[in-house]
């Protein structure tokens, strides 16, 4: 590694409980040991803040502002203005709505706004005080999750939710129902629809009763957004568990609440390598079809 990621190293290892250091520091060669013990404690403190600075507003930016309306909720108009001071405009606009607040946010020193961001993160993180920011998550072909805007997200939830779509379509001989499916859809989903009924699903899961549908789009999107977020769920029970809270914080409080529950093993081995390969393969036609 070079300098700079020495620093980061020894910033990290300052965080830690002093036998842990210890236990960490057995890894290390007697020369990379040296290297380390050299660096200024100064300087490390300087570089831990800044990360810490950096990451903690990108972590508060990239929650839904759903999340944070039941903890605002508890102060007043004139606290809450404050708050809303901290966030990116879009979780401002979103807040300001949903808390039905006219007022225009105050600006805000740097102090004043590190403050508020860091009993926002307080709040979000009380379930999960030992939470990795988001660029510390371990390795894994499915964080690119926190990459996707909110829209994409949720279109991808859906698109997994056709793969339980398909297995009821096989099922179906009425013609008349058939095209009452296709006729909700749009140009993609029918796309990506016929692609996966051409293939056999390797990972079925219980019927969702599609036979009560009523025949609006609204209600298949939101049965099929329920048995995709069963599939993501399960997909990322599988990887680290701190990646599923920051998966979902970037939807909004509801749905990211059921993404939650649906973080459970499947009987299925190969389960988890099947899902992260359909939730792969849905990025990749997001990206050919430009959605």
């Amino acid at each position: 590694m070079n300098r700079a990621a020495w620093v980061v190293c020894k910033a990290l290892l300052q965080q830690v409980e002093p036998h842990e250091k210890m236990e960490l520091l057995h890894f290390l060669s007697d020369e990379q040991f040296d290297f380390v013990s050299e660096i200024p404690e100064t300087f490390v403190v300087n570089v831990r803040d800044k990360i810490k600075e950096a990451d903690l507003e990108k972590t508060i930016h990239a929650v839904h502002h759903s999340w944070f309306a039941p903890y605002l909720r508890t102060f007043t108009q004139n606290e809450i203005i404050f708050f809303l001071s901290a966030l990116s405009a879009k979780q401002g606009e979103g807040l300001r709505s949903e808390l039905r607040m006219a007022n225009h946010p105050p600006k805000l020193s740097l102090m004043g706004k590190t403050f508020l961001l860091e009993k926002l993160f307080h709040h979000l993180s009380e379930s999960k005080p030992d939470l990795l920011p988001s660029f510390f998550l371990p390795g894994s072909s499915l964080n690119f999750l926190l990459d996707l805007k909110y829209e994409f997200l949720k279109e991808l939830i859906f698109f997994l939710g056709l793969h339980d779509l398909a297995v009821e379509l096989k099922q179906i001989i009425e013609t008349a129902k058939l095209k009452k499916v296709y006729s909700v859809l749009n140009v993609n989903e029918k796309n990506y629809l016929n692609f996966i009924l051409s293939q056999p699903e390797p990972l079925v899961f219980k019927r969702f009763f599609f036979q009560t549908w009523d025949g609006k789009r609204e209600t298949l999107v939101d049965l099929l957004e329920k048995r995709g977020l069963n599939r993501l769920g399960r997909a990322l029970y599988n990887e680290n568990t701190h990646l599923a809270w920051h998966c979902s914080r970037h939807l909004d409080l509801a749905t990211g609440q059921n993404l939650l529950k649906w973080c459970m093993p499947t009987e299925n081995k190969r389960a988890g390598q099947i899902l992260r390969d359909q939730i792969i393969k849905i990025y990749s036609f997001f990206k050919t079809e430009k959605l």
